[in-house]
C-alpha cells in the first residue's frame, strides 16, 4: 500500500489553509487543467480522494465544499502542482451519511489508490472518515471539522485547517457581557439542531451570558430538533418568537437550518 510522502502532505496542508474554506468557483469535476495546453505540471497526477455530501441533508454545504476543493486544486495546478505533478480530485458521494463516508475512504484508498485524502463536510462525518483513513495509515486534511468530538477523538492522522468551533461565539458573548447594564440585552433565546458541531458554541455563549445576568427565556438544549424539515424549524422559530427575547443565538449546521 502506497503512503503519501511527508513533503506532499505538508504542501497540501499549507495550500489548503488558504483555500479550503473558499467555495465559489465553477470548475471541472476534477479541478485539473490540461497540462498539454497550459504548460503546467506534467507527469503522473497526484490523486486526492474526497467523500462529500452531494446529496442528503448536508448537500448545500457539501457542494460548496467541493467548489472550495476544486478551487484549491486549480490554484495548486496553476502554480506548478505538488512536487511538480498535477493534482486530480477523485470525489465520491456519501449522501450525508457517516457510515457511507467511512466506506468511501476505504474505497478511495484500497481501490482507487489515491495518494492523499481530504475530509468530508461536517464533524459528524469527518470522525468516522478519519478513522477509516487511519486504518490504512493515511493522513487526512479536514476543511470543515472543528467540533469537540473531532479533537477528543485524538486521531494522529487528522489535520484541521480551522479553529475549534466551541469558541467561535465567545468573543461575541464576552462583548455583550461587557456592555453597560443599560445597554446589555436582558433576555436571550438559544435554538439548536442536534449536532456535535452546532451546539457547543451556543452552549458556551449561553453560559457566559447567563453569568452576566442575561435571562434565558428559551433554550432547546435538552431536546434540540433532530430533523431539519420546514415544519420542525418553523415550530422552533415560533417558540423563539413567543418568548420575545432581545437576542437569539442559533446553533445551525447547514443552510436550511439558518
Amino acid at each position: 500500500m502506497r503512503r503519501p510522502s511527508v513533503t506532499a502532505l505538508r504542501a497540501a496542508a499549507v495550500s489548503l489553509l488558504a483555500a479550503a474554506s473558499v467555495a465559489a468557483c465553477g470548475l471541472s469535476s476534477t479541478g485539473t487543467p490540461s497540462t498539454s495546453d497550459t504548460g503546467g505540471p506534467s507527469g503522473t497526477p497526484i490523486k486526492v480522494g474526497i467523500s462529500l455530501s452531494k446529496t442528503g441533508d448536508f448537500s448545500a454545504d457539501g457542494l460548496a465544499s467541493l467548489r472550495g476543493y476544486q478551487l484549491w486544486a486549480a490554484d495548486v495546478n496553476s502554480h506548478g502542482g505538488l512536487l511538480g505533478r498535477p493534482v486530480r480530485l477523485v470525489v465520491l458521494n456519501d449522501n450525508s451519511d457517516p457510515g457511507t463516508a467511512a466506506k468511501n475512504y476505504g474505497t478511495l484508498i484500497a481501490q482507487d489508490h489515491v495518494d492523499l485524502t481530504l475530509g468530508p463536510f461536517s464533524s459528524l462525518l469527518t470522525v468516522p472518515a478519519a478513522k477509516a483513513a487511519n486504518r490504512h495509515r493515511y493522513a487526512m486534511v479536514a476543511g470543515s471539522a472543528t467540533a469537540p468530538s473531532v479533537y477528543s477523538a485524538s486521531l494522529p492522522n487528522l489535520f484541521s485547517t480551522s479553529a475549534p468551533v466551541a469558541r467561535q461565539m465567545v468573543p461575541f458573548a464576552n462583548w455583550v457581557a461587557a456592555l453597560p447594564p443599560g445597554q446589555r440585552p436582558k433576555t436571550a433565546a438559544y435554538a439548536m439542531v442536534d449536532d456535535p458541531f452546532a451546539d457547543p458554541p451556543v452552549m458556551q455563549a449561553q453560559s457566559i451570558l447567563e453569568k452576566a445576568g442575561v435571562l434565558t427565556v428559551y433554550s432547546n438544549a435538552s431536546a434540540p430538533y433532530q430533523k431539519t424539515t420546514t415544519a420542525a424549524l418553523t415550530a422552533d422559530a415560533d417558540k423563539v418568537v413567543a418568548a420575545h427575547p432581545q437576542i437569539v443565538l442559533i446553533g445551525s449546521v447547514d443552510v436550511p437550518t439558518v
